[in-house]
């Protein structure tokens, strides 16, 4: 299943408790540039930090 909205789906995934501190959320972030390539927007990263 394709996941269209990723700053979405993390935003649920730290709502939910599966991501549970700034360090995590900071990792998977470093994996997904590392790996993927994949940059999010600065608006988008301060969105997911604010969640916490």
């Amino acid at each position: 299943m394709p996941i269209w909205d990723l700053a979405l789906f993390l935003t649920a995934a730290i709502r939910v408790d599966a991501i549970t501190s700034e360090e995590e959320l900071t990792a998977i972030l470093d994996v997904l540039a590392d790996r993927d390539n994949y940059r999010f927007a600065a608006s988008d990263r301060a969105s997911l930090f604010a969640e916490f």
